[in-house]
């Protein structure tokens, strides 16, 4: 392994390349459309809310309901089973 004693020059020239690149894009911006967003006669119109939104709600609660239905029919056929007694642990003797 040898050192490489170039690699820190080549390094702050990348990085003062890097910022003075930096600095030239910051210097360049242009700031009149910052100042149009702040005019006072902009006024707030909520984001319309369409058929899409209730329909994919409904459809998103089918696999949680069709879950919980599973669950407990499951746990009433665990109840009823004469094996376990209801508990789930069946003993092998």
């Amino acid at each position: 392994f040898t050192a490489n004693y170039e690699y820190p020059k080549v390094t702050k020239y990348i990085q003062s390349k890097k910022m003075r690149k930096f600095l030239n894009q910051m210097n360049s911006i242009d700031e009149s459309p910052i100042s149009t967003l702040s005019s006072a006669t902009d006024v707030y119109t909520p984001p319309e809310v369409g058929a899409e939104i209730y329909i994919g709600s409904a459809v998103a609660l089918v696999p949680i309901i069709w879950a919980t239905y599973e669950f407990w029919s499951r746990i009433q056929t665990q109840q009823k089973c004469l094996v376990c007694n209801g508990s789930g642990l069946v003993r092998i003797a």
